[in-house]
């Protein structure tokens, strides 16, 4: 797979039937998403690397301040499901295929 980096992994959390839902969290994409999966390369700081299935679905973030905008309400929030926090330590860049960069930034496209 030709990859492209999404993000750095700044925190990660496991919840069971998810696997390891990772920080940041993203803005909707143009205000709409599609739940879908794709294949991502994690690369850890220490240079290991492998390659796993990711699950990229729309969250809702309840807030009780009414100020909070929509879009820290709704977020595209990435998992890698089969996986456990000590698998990506902060720092841990996640690499996604061009395709799926240009879906979740449509307007910084390269």
């Amino acid at each position: 797979m030709s990859a492209v980096e999404l993000f750095i992994v700044e925190d990660c959390f496991e919840i069971g039937s998810l696997g390891v839902v990772l920080r940041p969290d993203l803005s909707v994409p143009n205000g709409r998403w599609k739940a879908r999966s794709d294949m991502v390369i994690v690369v850890r700081p220490d240079g290991e690397q492998f390659e796993t299935t990711a699950e990229f679905n729309l969250s809702h973030f309840n807030f009780s301040d009414p100020t909070v905008s929509i879009d820290q309400r709704w977020r595209v929030v990435l998992s890698l499901p089969g996986r456990t926090r000590s698998e990506l330590p902060h720092g841990t860049r996640i690499l996604v295929s061009q395709e799926m960069r240009d879906a979740l930034f449509p307007k910084n496209k390269g």
